[in-house]
């Protein structure tokens, strides 16, 4: 049996094969980075000014003040953070060194800047220190560029967040939200 080998040169190998598609994937990667650029631009510029001129509004009209913070860990990868802050549960927990008073944390709201320079939207529902399960306390409410993040927006999922607390407060009994059930 014979088997036959062709050679092509290196030349001849780049004129028979067709480069356009990596071209075009060469320039959409360049173009998502030149957008990624842009986008961090407008978090700075435009995003985070307008979230704190909505915090500002909100503590106008609110009847309990919203903290706002920034959390950086890193060049470009923050997160702005509309907390409710925290207050006592007025539930104790007894043990063998007496008892302990249980904290409430509020809930929070969180604008966080990801590394292809999008906003992520996350709420952090109420939760009761020592009571709470750890599924479903945070939800993803919304993925969008900085530019998109207007006071409108801002307020929609400042509502949406409210509103999701306002469940937490006042579920049922029965429904046990954030709360471990007595044996699991």
């Amino acid at each position: 049996m014979y088997s036959v080998f062709l050679y092509f040169s290196p030349n001849e190998i780049i004129n028979k094969m067709n480069f356009s598609r990596i071209k075009q994937a060469g320039f959409q990667i360049l173009k998502a980075r030149k957008e990624i650029v842009n986008n961090r631009q407008d978090w700075e510029y435009v995003a985070k000014p307008s979230l704190e001129t909505m915090v500002d509004m909100l503590n106008n009209e609110l009847p309990f003040k919203v903290d706002y913070s920034i959390s950086k860990t890193g060049r470009n990868i923050e997160t702005v953070i509309y907390s409710l802050g925290s207050e006592s549960s007025d539930i104790t927990i007894d043990n063998e060194n007496g008892s302990r008073l249980l904290i409430k944390d509020l809930g929070y709201l969180a604008f966080g800047l990801i590394h292809n320079g999008e906003v992520r939207v996350i709420v952090s529902k109420p939760k009761i220190d020592g009571l709470v399960e750890n599924k479903e306390q945070y939800v993803e409410i919304g993925y969008l560029k900085p530019i998109e993040l207007t006071n409108e927006r801002i307020f929609e999922f400042f509502l949406q967040f409210l509103l999701m607390v306002e469940k937490w407060e006042k579920s049922p009994p029965d429904e046990p939200i954030g709360f471990k059930l007595p044996g699991g």
